[in-house]
């Protein structure tokens, strides 16, 4: 009598059925988890970028500011009258009113470090997690106000 070692056919299939089904079930929470960390990530990089022109028009006696477009999911970061770096929010990042909330789409540092003007940065993804960057009058404070699971 001869002894094979192996899976047969239904073996092989009834193991690919149930990984099949648990993937099913578990890819639309890993969806939801990378959303939220891009959602994470863009916030820390704006907050990054609005500290880092803070520190720079203290740093140099100059204005320095973040253009914020009015209704694509970008800003330009400039230093005076001169483009420094432009930056995209990953597919699924957005402003939850279809446009950016800042009274005049841009927050100015002066040689101070303070602000010309004040307001917040909601952004949202395609989850409907949210969280919002404020920035405070005069004294160019940033902070988060937070995050919100939906």
């Amino acid at each position: 009598m001869k002894s094979e070692k192996g899976f047969t056919l239904l073996e092989m299939l009834l193991v690919l059925v149930i990984f099949s089904s648990i993937l099913t079930i578990a890819l639309p929470g890993i969806r939801r988890i990378e959303a939220y960390w891009q959602l994470q990530s863009v916030t820390q990089r704006i907050v990054a970028d609005l500290r880092e022109s803070q520190a720079f028009a203290m740093a140099h006696s100059d204005y320095h500011e973040i253009r914020f477009a009015i209704f694509d999911p970008r800003y330009a970061v400039y230093e005076g009258v001169t483009r420094v770096r432009s930056v995209e929010y990953p597919k699924g990042i957005f402003y939850p009113y279809g446009y950016s909330q800042l009274p005049y789409n841009h927050v100015r540092f002066d040689g101070t470090g303070h602000v010309t003007t004040s307001g917040t940065i909601p952004l949202v993804n395609a989850y409907g997690d949210r969280t919002t960057i404020v920035i405070y009058m005069h004294t160019g404070r940033v902070a988060v106000t937070g995050v919100a699971k939906k």
